[in-house]
């Protein structure tokens, strides 16, 4: 939330009411391993140049984790929103 100069939260001394929720979740992907590496280096791509030594430590670090082919990579995330009615205000 974004604080008030005055101390308090912006959205109550505005009269609103929000509510936050968070919650968390987690699953599994199987990939071929050129579908990982691909991934991978489109992620990495974000950050830095993926030059041909980091396209080399992605493709052995997914060849070394894959079994028979298939990289199995899990996820476990967790989600917030912050919700208001617009247009009801309390005060």
């Amino acid at each position: 939330m974004v604080n008030h100069p005055r101390g308090g939260s912006y959205l109550y001394t505005s009269g609103y009411c929000p509510s936050l929720q968070v919650w968390m979740d987690a699953w599994e992907e199987e990939l071929p391993v050129e579908e990982a590496v691909s991934d991978y280096r489109e992620f990495f791509a974000g950050y830095t140049a993926v030059t041909a030594e980091i396209e080399e430590l992605i493709r052995s670090y997914v060849h070394d984790r894959a079994v028979n082919g298939i990289f199995l990579e899990s996820f476990r995330v967790r989600f917030g929103a912050l919700l208001w009615m617009v247009g009801e205000r309390f005060g």
